[in-house]
């Protein structure tokens, strides 16, 4: 091990349970259903399930979800550029939201990007199955945040 590490597992980086050796060579507690630091959530062997708030790597669905609707709004080829900046402008808004904590002005954002979204469906400037696969991502992390917000 070097000097700073917790652990080295060389050139094994396969993602492994509780107690193994991350890639960043620290001890992976996520998982022991404990959050810990640099974890948002921990659900023991709950994490990542169907249904889990909680993903694998101890984050909060919806933050990965929104982040993985930003990619979806980014890479989507066949949409006008001004339809995917107006789009990805609004996300960022929600994501600058989330970072501050504030989930409820997070779901309102999310809200008007769906709206966006039938705007731009509404006046064929997107593409349908894109549109409606935007549409109901954003429903899921929107429910996803209400249930967080309901839990506390």
């Amino acid at each position: 091990m070097d000097p700073g590490e917790e652990c080295d597992a060389g050139d094994d980086i396969s993602i492994g349970g509780v107690g193994s050796c991350t890639p960043m060579c620290t001890i992976n507690l996520c998982g022991n259903g404990v959050i810990d630091d640099f974890e948002d959530c921990d659900l023991g062997s709950s994490n990542g399930l169907p249904g889990s708030s909680c993903t694998f790597s101890c984050q909060f669905a919806y933050k990965v979800n929104l982040a993985r609707l930003h990619d979806l709004v980014a890479s989507c080829e066949i949409c006008p550029p001004e339809v995917r900046a107006s789009l990805a402008d609004i996300l960022a808004h929600a994501q600058l939201q989330l970072s501050k904590g504030n989930e409820r002005q997070t779901i309102k954002t999310l809200k008007q990007f769906t709206k966006k979204v039938q705007h731009f469906l509404s006046k064929r400037r997107l593409p349908e199955a894109e549109g409606r696969q935007l549409q109901l991502q954003a429903e899921v992390i929107i429910a996803q945040l209400q249930e967080q917000l309901a839990g506390r």
